[in-house]
């Protein structure tokens, strides 16, 4: 969960102030600097902690608070403004003195000045069973002590994007059609705080910390939700969601469709055999839209396939929609379903996460049991046959608890708790990873070389291949090589998992495999110089005279004329001006204005 900028109940702000929030404290004498502020249980007090101090010193008691004036509207402030952090500063104002604080972001703000007015100029009542939810927004920054030293420290949680593969309509966001052999950094969205990403076989999305989702690729029946039907070169946000805090994103081959932090569930794209849950069989979609089947249900986990769809409710019920030729939908028969349709045989397995592929589908319990139904071609099932299923079956020969699940074109990849993977079905590409001694295998094989002795931690299938990561950062890929998917410089066809050597040194976070390309998160850094040889903004080449600079926002690489201004990065723990690129810049200002 998340909570939104633009408003935030008073349970939730007071909830958030017991954790504690860094803020920047500007003090009577000396620079403003950081201080851990937290709301005590009681509700009465406001600590923080300070180096010169006793605790007894660094406290208020929101008795005595007269008033809560916004901005940098104090005396100490009018000694040391920060006026790019105006509209999120606040003052409380007792006795004869000031406590003036500065938020790092417009949530931080609303969280604070909600809870302390509640509490002190408002005098709210409160449901105090909400007051006993947890925490849901951690802060990235935390201070510690070095004699009267302070020092700042940053938990980094916002990632870059990188693809590769088959670059044709612009599925890997760097405004061409061209296919990249190595990862490439999709330098659109940097600086964007990227959580979450997840490819279709021609496009791809990515999701921020905002809830905010960007699409790209192409653009044909409206599955990139921008409201007309034509590719994108480079991310592009959802208009029609703005406002709306989304969770989850998930791409088929040609809709797509989107979790909210309330658990609505909105789908769009391509709209025949029932694939989007709106009860119709419309050609296309081309704008977000509402699946009504859930009011009052709330969705935790979506998956959308070639034709089909698949959603997991808060109650671990398991509903399929959409295209059911092979019987993928799991109701026992082959008639597509227009809307949302429960699948009875799953009632009580306490499904936890579901596959959807191109003609069958899997999915796993919270005990760790596998299930897949739909075509058995290729023995993609695991039932040591080629059979079709028409209703979920149970996999057998799995050791140990299994925790993810993908699914590719004609193969079957699950994790289990243990970091061990286990791969079944076709694999004419080494997509199964198993040697070119296996082409292919009807029910779970391990991978032994060479991801032996490494525990594995997430995996993601495209059409025919497979990439998966271990729990130090460290991404493998093996299977078709065409037009690059496997980012290992070529296209020869691989085997066996091999790791991606041109993202050594970074840690990767997420993986997803669209059809022919991939992608993945990376926790955010500077680009390495090596990696663009020209202004990521001008496009200039870089010489002994036009030199590089990185922009401490996104990380990414500019030329001295693109990166001249300056703007103190509270959130990454600078109270005083860095260079940014103009971009950023001009974002951050924004983001204060607004």
């Amino acid at each position: 969960e998340s909570l939104s900028a633009a408003a935030v109940s008073v349970e939730d702000a007071i909830v958030q102030m017991k954790q504690g929030s860094t803020m920047l404290k500007c003090g009577r004498t000396g620079s403003p600097h950081f201080r851990s502020f937290t709301l005590s249980d009681d509700l009465e007090t406001l600590r923080w902690a300070s180096p010169k101090k006793k605790s007894t010193e660094s406290t208020v008691s929101l008795a005595i608070i007269k008033e809560i004036r916004l901005g940098q509207k104090t005396a100490v402030f009018q000694k040391n403004p920060l006026p790019e952090y105006e509209p999120f500063s606040f003052s409380l104002i007792y006795d004869d003195r000031t406590l003036d604080i500065v938020c790092k972001d417009k949530l931080e703000f609303n969280i604070w000045v909600t809870g302390l007015r509640s509490l002190t100029v408002d005098q709210v009542e409160l449901d105090t069973e909400k007051l006993q939810r947890a925490a849901v927004q951690g802060d990235r920054l935390q201070i510690s002590f070095k004699g009267s030293q302070t020092i700042v420290s940053k938990r980094e949680d916002s990632s870059d994007v990188y693809t590769w593969g088959h670059g044709v309509s612009g599925r890997l966001g760097h405004g061409d059609e061209k296919d990249h052999v190595v990862p490439k950094v999709v330098q659109s969205l940097l600086g964007k705080e990227i959580r979450a990403v997840s490819c279709g076989p021609s496009h791809t999305a990515a999701l921020n910390a905002s809830g905010e989702l960007f699409t790209w690729g192409a653009g044909s029946f409206g599955r990139l939700g921008q409201g007309q039907d034509r590719h994108r070169f480079t991310p592009t946000i959802i208009p029609s969601l703005k406002g709306i805090i989304i969770t989850q994103v998930a791409c088929g081959d040609f809709h797509t469709g989107a979790i909210t932090d309330t658990g609505k569930l909105y789908t769009w794209g391509k709209g025949d055999d029932g694939r989007l849950g709106h009860g119709d069989m419309s050609l296309a979609y081309l704008s977000p839209k509402l699946v009504e089947f859930f009011d009052g249900q709330r969705v935790i986990f979506l998956d959308c396939g070639y034709v089909t769809s698949a959603a997991i409710t808060e109650d671990n019920s398991v509903y399929t929609w959409g295209g059911n030729e092979k019987g993928q939908l799991g109701h026992g028969d082959t008639e597509n379903r227009l809307s949302p349709t429960l699948v009875q045989s799953l009632n009580g397995r306490n499904i936890s996460q579901i596959a959807c592929a191109t003609w069958h589908t899997a999915a796993i319990s919270s005990g760790g049991h596998v299930y897949t139904w739909g075509n058995g071609s290729n023995g993609k099932l695991g039932h040591s046959d080629e059979e079709n299923q028409d209703f979920p079956k149970l996999v057998d020969g799995i050791n140990g608890k299994v925790t993810q699940i993908a699914c590719g074109d004609f193969h079957t990849a699950v994790l289990t708790e243990e970091g061990i993977i286990y791969t079944w079905g076709e694999g004419n590409y080494g997509q199964l990873g198993h040697g070119s001694a296996i082409s292919q295998h009807n029910k779970p094989l391990p991978i032994q070389k060479p991801l032996e002795g490494k525990k594995m931690v997430q995996i993601a299938c495209g059409a025919n291949h497979t990439a998966a990561l271990t729990d130090n950062g460290q991404l493998f890929t093996w299977g078709c090589a065409v037009n690059g998917r496997l980012g290992h410089g070529d296209e020869k066809n691989l085997w066996s998992p091999r790791v991606v050597v041109s993202m050594a040194g970074k840690k990767v976070r997420q993986i997803a495999c669209g059809g022919s390309h991939s992608t993945c998160t990376v926790i955010h850094g500077w680009i390495p110089d090596e990696e663009s040889d020209r202004c990521m903004a001008c496009k200039r080449i870089f010489t002994f005279v036009n030199r590089r600079h990185h922009c401490r926002n996104c990380g990414g690489i500019f030329c001295g004329v693109c990166s001249s201004k300056r703007f103190p990065l509270l959130k990454d723990g600078f109270t005083k001006p860095v260079r940014v690129c103009d971009r950023c810049h001009d974002n951050l200002s924004k983001e204060v204005a607004t």
